[in-house]
């Protein structure tokens, strides 16, 4: 729940502070995105006990905002430009600056606002684009301004698509603004652009499509694909970035889209990401040079989003393996045999569905993938080790 009790008490008459334009404020607009702040389409406005609460739909909560968060918020009901908010709030607030950014990141994540497009409705054109495809369709990701440094991670990827599953990114001050066709526009602090659009595009992706989820990193040799199976933070990015030095492919990290109907895999070319703990290991492979600079995830993590180094998959592909690792349990790496069945039982564990529930069919379409592929198991505690292993096994 946002804390609505951090605002200065000092009093703020928003009506005429917003409103109000100065030659300061005029030079503000012609570098702060064409963007307004207004009031959720989803709350509902009432008083009881004699003071004024607020239930957010999208939160399910509700909020007693202290005297000067609402008269900001009620200023709001009218969509005020961003710039005018932060040429006009911070010097009437304790904290200034960074306390109006954190009232947005609080207000958004509530529920209680979203941004719209400060120009008749229209998005102005994007300074940077790139598509993440998807095997039936492309989710776009249009970055918006001069401070982009984010986007470098997603530099290896085609072209945007013209589809509905697109993003656009915008920053200002200490913010990032994440908006998703036809959703709400998220605000986050704006360090936590990549991990919150990464986070919110796979979410998105989740939303609209009818394939299965599978949590893996995707390896590819040929037109086959070699998913890497573990349950979080078991070093699955890290051994896939010994692999790529192999003769195989990271096609794509953390998630791959099941097929029902074809029984094939699109891998999601998301940037691999690893953890402080492998940082060091890099010198080692081909991302020794990248100059991307570590991220800190919502979860508190910090973690670094790096460029995959192949060409990025265009199409589904058939199962070859899934290998379940095993890090930590045998000095030297070794490859054994994983039953079907207990296969089965992972790959359910971890998949995701829109609907919720795993049907028959997928089922069905999940046991002839496993049937056809090789299952295995890969114990290892030294992962360069293991991802020569792989690419003795596997590798082109």
């Amino acid at each position: 729940m946002p804390d609505m009790s951090r605002s200065s008490t000092r009093t703020i008459e928003a009506k005429q502070v917003l409103r109000t334009s100065s030659d300061d404020h005029q030079a503000e607009v012609l570098i702060a995105p064409p963007l307004a702040v207004g009031l959720s389409e989803r709350l509902s406005s009432f008083i009881l006990d004699e003071r004024p609460a607020i239930f957010a739909e999208a939160s399910q909560a509700v909020y007693e905002p202290n005297g000067a968060a609402a008269a900001i918020l009620g200023d709001l009901i009218k969509p005020v430009a961003l710039a005018s908010l932060y040429n006009c709030l911070p010097p009437l607030l304790g904290g200034g600056t960074a306390e109006l950014d954190r009232l947005l990141v609080d207000w958004s994540t509530a529920g209680l606002i979203d941004v719209i497009p400060d120009a008749g409705g229209l998005l102005e054109p994007a300074d940077r684009q790139a598509g993440l495809p998807l095997g039936y369709e492309v989710a776009s990701v249009f970055g918006h301004g001069r401070s982009l440094e984010w986007f470098d991670a997603l530099n290896y990827l085609p072209e945007a698509g013209n589809g509905e599953l697109s993003a656009h990114v915008w920053s200002y001050k200490g913010v990032g603004i994440v908006k998703f066709a036809n959703q709400p526009a998220r605000i986050i602090l704006r360090d936590q652009i990549a991990a919150a659009l990464r986070y919110s595009l796979v979410e998105m992706i989740l939303q609209h499509t009818d394939r299965i989820a599978m949590h893996c990193a995707c390896m590819t040799v040929g037109d086959g694909a070699i998913l890497l199976l573990g349950a979080p933070g078991s070093g699955k990015s890290t051994l896939a970035m010994f692999a790529n030095e192999c003769g195989m492919t990271l096609a794509g990290d953390d998630i791959a889209l099941f097929d029902p109907l074809s029984g094939k895999i699109m891998p999601l070319a998301l940037p691999l990401t690893l953890k402080e703990g492998s940082w060091s290991l890099l010198t080692a492979t081909s991302w020794r040079h990248s100059n991307t600079a570590p991220v800190q995830r919502q979860d508190g993590v910090t973690v670094m989003y790096l460029p995959l180094r192949g060409p990025v998959s265009q199409t589904p592909m058939k199962i070859r393996a899934l290998i379940r690792i095993d890090r930590g349990a045998q000095e030297r790496a070794t490859i054994s045999h994983w039953s079907k069945t207990d296969c089965l039982r992972h790959v359910c564990s971890e998949a995701k569905k829109n609907s919720g529930n795993a049907s028959v069919e997928d089922i069905n379409a999940m046991v002839s993938a496993i049937s056809d592929a090789k299952t295995l198991t890969l114990s290892y505690s030294d992962a360069a080790e293991a991802g020569q292993l792989l690419g003795l096994n596997f590798g082109g």
